[in-house]
């Protein structure tokens, strides 16, 4: 292997009301001798938060923009994807630096499904003038209710002086940056769809001059559109179609900058070549949380109006997807115990979000 990457993610619960989480991910070169070091090697995300229950959670690092809250429904190609306008370190299209980031799941918890971000970045000076941003804020809103999805997303941030002055034929001139986004999804049944189109200004890069530096379109118009499906033995097998248009490129006018056909497969072995939980901020709506004495908190009402009433004792998690109960839920080392026939045969197997489409994966997670 050319090369790997190390993840490291946590959470501690500071009291009933606060829990601190984290994330550090890097990535590494190993087709290289020990005399050339960590060259290339590079620092993807790393940031760290609180979350306060009900009222949303709040960390800053390098971290996720908030536009790519709807670039990633299309970002899900086996190779390839998301390469119209979601760029690393490109103002928050995709992974960048210095973003305090504010997320809200469920809206404070009165809507489930509804989830909305407010970020701000700050400014990065760098040598590139495609990697540097100035000062910007993002906002981001989705709902998803029964496997449809629908979101947006508009980011906008001032542009450095070196980003300005940088202004050619084909180099973007305008003092501020700007995208704005839009998606539809469905996930579910086994089959998911996802399509996006967005609007970006003074900010998307293409191609390079002679010194290897990218040059930054005065606008594009992108559209991606994925379509997937999982089969029990684990083969998902995917189509996309992306598309981005450049425009007003100076004497070249009107250009496409990407467009392509990807045609691929995934095959899971195992849960565990499933992709990863998310993290304690991104952790989605749908997926189950601690029952309580007082409440059962945030169960999706197709599931819940199958449950009995049964007493349940506090810091008892469910597992529906497992069709287990897993007891002293705060323990690291909690091991899942069966269910009651009397309650099993009243459950149904849901998925959990990040897994697989048509794999019954565990959903117990804890807050």
């Amino acid at each position: 292997s050319n090369g790997g990457s190390s993840s490291r993610k946590g959470e501690t619960q500071i009291n009933d009301q606060l829990t601190g989480f984290g994330q550090w991910e890097y990535e590494f070169k190993g087709n290289r001798t020990e005399s050339q070091g960590a060259d290339k090697d590079k620092t993807r995300l790393a940031f760290a938060g609180l979350k306060f229950a009900d009222y949303g959670s709040f960390d800053y690092g390098r971290n996720y923009g908030v536009a790519y809250d709807i670039g990633a429904w299309t970002d899900v190609l086996p190779e390839f994807g998301g390469d119209t306008w979601t760029q690393t370190d490109v103002f928050m299209t995709g992974r960048t630096t210095g973003v305090a980031t504010y997320r809200n799941t469920d809206f404070f918890g009165l809507v489930e499904g509804l989830n909305f971000a407010a970020q701000y970045q700050g400014k990065n000076d760098r040598d590139g003038a495609y990697e540097s941003n100035g000062d910007g804020f993002g906002l981001s809103a989705t709902y998803e209710y029964e496997g449809f999805g629908v979101g947006a997303a508009y980011a906008k941030s001032d542009r450095t002086n070196n980003q300005v002055k940088a202004a050619s034929n084909l180099n973007a001139a305008g003092k501020n940056a700007e995208v704005w986004a839009a998606g539809l999804k469905y996930d579910a049944n086994n089959i998911y769809l996802a399509t996006t189109y967005s609007e970006t200004l003074n900010m998307t890069t293409f191609g390079e001059d002679a010194a290897g530096d990218a040059f930054i379109a005065n606008k594009t118009q992108n559209f991606e559109a994925v379509a997937q499906y999982q089969f029990d033995f684990g083969l998902r097998p995917s189509i996309a179609y992306l598309k981005s248009k450049g425009k007003n490129l100076g004497t070249y006018g009107d250009q496409d900058l990407v467009e392509y056909i990807d045609v691929g497969a995934t095959y899971y072995f195992n849960k565990n070549t499933a992709p990863p939980e998310p993290t304690a901020a991104q952790t989605p709506s749908a997926m189950l949380r601690c029952f309580s004495s007082q409440k059962v908190a945030r169960i999706p009402a197709s599931v819940a109006g199958t449950i009995i009433a049964a007493p349940i004792a506090s810091n008892t998690l469910v597992a529906i997807s497992q069709l287990a109960v897993c007891e002293n839920a705060a323990a690291s080392d909690a091991r899942p115990k069966s269910v009651p026939p009397s309650i099993s045969r009243r459950l149904k197997p849901i998925r959990s979000p990040s897994a697989p489409i048509g794999n019954t994966m565990p959903a117990i997670t804890k807050e």
